[in-house]
């Protein structure tokens, strides 16, 4: 053989093999025609075409891209027939605080690539404000991938989705076993209304009851462990305790105060989750534990 046929032979070589081991990297795609819910995948799809849900209802997606810092969207279809009609995108961070920017929402015809802060992001769609049918049939093809670099020490990620029936209750409790938890955690836990229903304008039937926590604590909840809640529109859901002070996480120690949220108050005003969904994060930053906590919704 040639010395310039041995060049080819292993760049050839080189090649085919960068193109195998990007290929194993890259495997992990899944296809989602659910309305909501948890995926963690490398990269995926979401085709959303429920002509089951009506008017004033809406669908969530939780999405981790494994541990990648960066998550791209890609719309590749749609029939938004509306100004009102556009998908929402927000970014989950690890120290569990949601944020969007101005290029968060995806609207009729937007098919440019957009890149996210991850490796968590949440995408949600609604139906809202019609009264009439809704023609056409709200539909959209949504591409979603993770891209570099990946993050560094990145925390035991855990999620937990439940679709959760009007009326009935379910307590959470974390750690489960009643023991320490662990540092260095990120934990979702996304109730989805199995109806899909958005209640507006009142306070709604659907609420968080914060029973017990034991928590690291730290100066305005700002540099230790948490947990918080968000309302499907990712406004954090606020508390109340006994003394009408206001709440917007959660960090006690041994605590068994009894927080509800939403809560009504004179001093903050009225509050309220528009009920698609509730989306709890609990976040520990690595230093110490605690006993952690109970909630029911």
């Amino acid at each position: 053989m040639a010395a310039t046929e041995i060049v080819v032979f292993l760049v050839l070589a080189i090649v085919f093999q960068y193109h195998l081991v990007t290929a194993q990297i890259c495997t992990d795609f899944v296809e989602s025609t659910t309305c909501g819910g948890n995926i963690v995948a490398d990269s995926g799809i979401i085709r959303y075409n429920h002509t089951g849900y009506g008017n004033n209802t809406g669908c969530m997606w939780l999405i981790r891209s494994n541990i990648n810092s960066k998550i791209e969207v890609r719309l590749l279809e749609d029939s938004f027939s509306s100004s009102s009609q556009y998908i929402h995108i927000y970014g989950l961070s690890l120290d569990g605080e949601i944020s969007g920017n101005a290029d968060s929402d995806i609207r009729h015809g937007g098919f440019k690539a957009r890149h996210f802060n991850g490796p968590l992001i949440l995408v949600t769609f609604t139906t809202l404000d019609y009264w009439g049918p809704v023609n056409p049939t709200p539909r959209f093809t949504l591409l979603f991938r993770g891209c570099g670099p990946d993050i560094s020490n990145p925390p035991t990620f855990t999620h937990h989705y439940r679709e959760k029936i009007p009326g009935e209750t379910e307590i959470i409790t974390y750690p489960e076993d009643g023991g320490i938890y662990p540092n260095n955690q990120l934990i979702t836990y996304l109730g989805l209304r199995q109806d899909r229903a958005v209640v507006k304008n009142s306070e709604g039937e659907w609420k968080v009851k914060v029973t017990y926590q034991d928590i690291q604590s730290s100066a305005y909840c700002m540099f230790g462990d948490s947990l918080r809640f968000y309302s499907a529109g990712f406004n954090f859901l606020c508390a109340v305790d006994e003394q009408d002070e206001f709440i917007w996480r959660f960090c006690e120690q041994n605590s068994t105060k009894t927080h509800v949220l939403p809560k009504r108050s004179p001093k903050y005003g009225n509050t309220y989750p528009d009920n698609i969904a509730i989306l709890a994060v609990f976040q520990s930053n690595g230093y110490q534990g605690g006993k952690g906590f109970v909630f029911e919704w």
